[in-house]
């Protein structure tokens, strides 16, 4: 091939090549036409190609591109161009630890491969509890295939799509969930082995086998290489650090992998900020200020050397006022990001009642609203928001409440829990009490939690969409949101802090770098540039963006919104690491769209329901089921609705409520 063809000359020859595959040419009779016109193919044409396959006038669908995966990924074997990134081959790195789990992969299939032809031959009398035992063990181990691909569809998956490569995910993403059901099926036929002939077990491991290989493959050639050409190193040590939370297969990293930009920031005395967005947060009940600059470094490689760039702030006083941002300014809470009206709506939606009490014992905020006095998990009637704790409970609770909050007031007392019946229900009371960096005492937090509302689990399991005749009678609950009209703008920022432009010219005795700087904060605002301290007013009180943050990871609950564009801005964090959670989510998964977010199969009722609240023919589901780690899934989806019944996005709600199902067991026998 000549050089001086254009990529997108090579791109048209790719999908030219795949187009004669699509109407019934033979891989033999395009395979002469490949080697003809490439000595190399990088990944990232082959991204391109799919991508315009897919999303451009192109007759091919995805399920075309499924279809001929296998076909079109043997013709690039011996033919792709490795990408390299430095650290790539170091112990610890993300494409290291996938490439020796690959390897570990290969030596499971061996190893079964043996075990299927020595029990084969063996007459079934002969057969041994402990050789079955064994073949079992090696399924098993090889079945971890499953993290090793989950790992890649919640972490390599984002940031290809982050950097414009949304095909291959998609394609990749459904084969993975094909491999998924032929492993299911093999492993299903080792078990029913020696009932059945080794024949029928031989035959259905070669079909998953096959498959698994070739997807080794398109790992290593296709999927990896794209990565090392348009990955950053703060996007590897991201992945690096939130590999952890899926897990690993087979082999775990013998270390852990830290880039050499992240150890030469370490040397500084002064706090640099860490080139991870995703340090794992613990549970906290401190109200952390976030008073202290924050250093941010970026080197950059220049002819002969390099150059290292520091930014500054200026001092805690030039912050800014939250209170200031336009209701659109989307702010970083935690893993995720929110806007005004969207915080209310994740507060307003939260399934049980939240109060916030201050050092002087009064309401500062309260998720009541009048307008939703009939909803199931309301417990009190009336807004709490300026009132003493005092007036919040009746006696004998009154008493036990107020000797509590005289323990938090002098430290002797952590978080406590209270079940009781209150207007008629039972009630779980949790409160938290809340402390400054000195230790000073600032107040509580106060969740009340309606146990009866789990009586709505009436089957042992509900895993399909209600009917939509069942939702005829249900009451919309419009939020207090305002339309998002035709002449508002998205992340407007005031007048008083518009974008500037500076420029500077440094000379060094090599040469001299030319830098111009322009606020960026008018779309997104970081944590340094907000004055987290400062009480943000919402719909029915005030907190902090620090209180904020606190109260939404101390809600026993996992919440996540999706925004009305279908993607996923927020969720919070109740457990200790990610790996905790009931279901496992990263910082990776922030600002993805939704349908990328759920493997194939899954999206059809996904997008049915989120179709359903778009057009107000339902504005609730609930779907549970038991687990077998001593767990039952309670999931909500709530549509949320502006104050003129816009759709303004979903928010999902996850509970263990086997807790609840043991509390409620244990008083019905009192």
């Amino acid at each position: 091939m000549s050089n001086n063809q254009q990529p997108q000359e090579r791109i048209d020859i790719l999908e030219n090549i795949l187009l004669r595959l699509h109407h019934g040419a033979s891989p033999e009779e395009v395979q002469a036409d490949f080697d003809e016109h490439f000595t190399g193919v990088s990944a990232i044409e082959i991204s391109m190609m799919e991508h315009q396959l897919m999303h451009g006038d192109s007759e091919i669908t995805f399920e075309d591109v499924l279809k001929l995966c296998n076909v079109h990924a043997n013709l690039f074997k011996n033919a792709v161009k490795d990408g390299e990134t430095p650290d790539a081959d170091k112990p610890g790195h993300p494409v290291q630890v996938f490439k020796d789990e690959n390897n570990a992969f290969r030596a499971a299939l061996m190893r079964i491969n043996n075990l299927l032809n020595v029990l084969g031959e063996l007459p079934k009398e002969e057969l041994e509890d402990g050789m079955l035992r064994g073949l079992r063990r090696q399924f098993d181990l090889l079945g971890q295939f499953d993290v090793h691909y989950e790992r890649k569809e919640k972490l390599f998956f984002p940031k290809m799509e982050h950097y414009g490569h949304d095909a291959p995910p998609k394609v990749m993403w459904a084969k993975d969930d094909e491999i998924r059901d032929q492993f299911k099926a093999a492993y299903k036929k080792m078990e029913q082995f020696p009932n059945i002939p080794m024949s029928e077990v031989k035959e259905a491991f070669a079909e998953f086998e096959f498959e698994f290989n070739e997807m080794i493959f398109k790992e290593e050639a296709i999927l990896i290489n794209i990565l090392l050409e348009a990955l950053t190193v703060e996007d590897w040590y991201q992945i690096a650090q939130e590999s952890d939370a899926y897990g690993f297969a087979i082999i775990r990293p013998s270390e852990e992998w830290v880039p050499d930009s992240l150890n030469e920031a370490e040397d500084d005395k002064k706090v640099i900020k860490d080139l991870s967005t995703s340090n794992m947060p613990l549970p906290i009940q401190q109200v952390v200020s976030q008073s202290d600059a924050t250093l941010e470094s970026r080197k950059i490689a220049v002819n002969g050397g390099y150059i290292t760039v520091t930014f500054e702030p200026d001092s805690a006083s030039t912050r800014l006022d939250p209170n200031r941002l336009d209701r659109f300014t989307e702010i970083k809470i935690g893993d995720g990001f929110l806007n005004r009206d969207q915080i209310n709506l994740v507060l307003d939606y939260t399934p049980m009642e939240i109060t916030v009490v201050n050092e002087q014992d009064i309401v500062i905020y309260s998720n009541f609203n009048e307008k939703w006095l009939n909803r199931t998990f309301n417990i009190r009637q009336y807004n709490t928001l300026g009132r003493s704790v005092e007036t919040l409970y009746k006696r004998p609770l009154k008493g036990q409440v107020m000797a509590l909050v005289e323990q938090f007031r002098k430290g002797n007392a952590k978080d406590e829990t209270i079940i009781h019946t209150m207007s008629d229900k039972l009630v779980k009371i949790d409160l938290y009490p809340q402390y400054s960096q000195s230790g000073q005492y600032v107040g509580y937090v106060e969740f009340l939690i309606n146990l009866d509302y789990i009586d709505r689990v009436n089957t042992r399991m509900k895993r399909e969409l209600t009917p939509i005749e069942a939702y005829e009678n249900e009451t919309l609950y419009l939020s207090d949101v305002k339309p998002l009209k035709q002449t508002e703008t998205k992340h407007e920022f005031p007048t008083t802090s518009e974008t500037s432009l500076t420029s500077h010219k440094l000379n060094f005795s090599d040469g001299s770098l030319m830098l111009t700087w322009e606020n960026s904060h008018n779309t997104i605002q970081e944590d340094q540039l907000l004055d987290y301290d400062i009480p943000l007013k919402l719909r029915n009180g005030q907190l902090s963006l620090d209180q904020l943050k606190v109260v939404l990871n101390l809600v026993p609950f996992e919440i996540s919104f999706v925004d009305h564009e279908d993607i996923f801005q927020y969720f919070n964090n109740i457990a200790v690491t990610y790996k905790d959670m009931i279901f496992v989510r990263t910082p990776a998964q922030i600002k993805r769209n939704l349908e990328l977010c759920h493997p194939p199969f899954l999206w059809p009722m996904i997008s049915q329901l989120i179709q359903s609240f778009r057009e107000l023919k339902r504005y609730f589901e609930e779907l549970w089921y038991p687990t077998g780690n001593n767990e039952y899934i309670y999931i909500i989806y709530q549509a949320t609705y502006d104050i003129e019944g816009d759709f303004t996005g979903m928010i999902e709600t996850v509970i263990d409520i086997q807790p609840f199902m043991d509390i409620k067991q244990a008083q019905q026998t009192l």
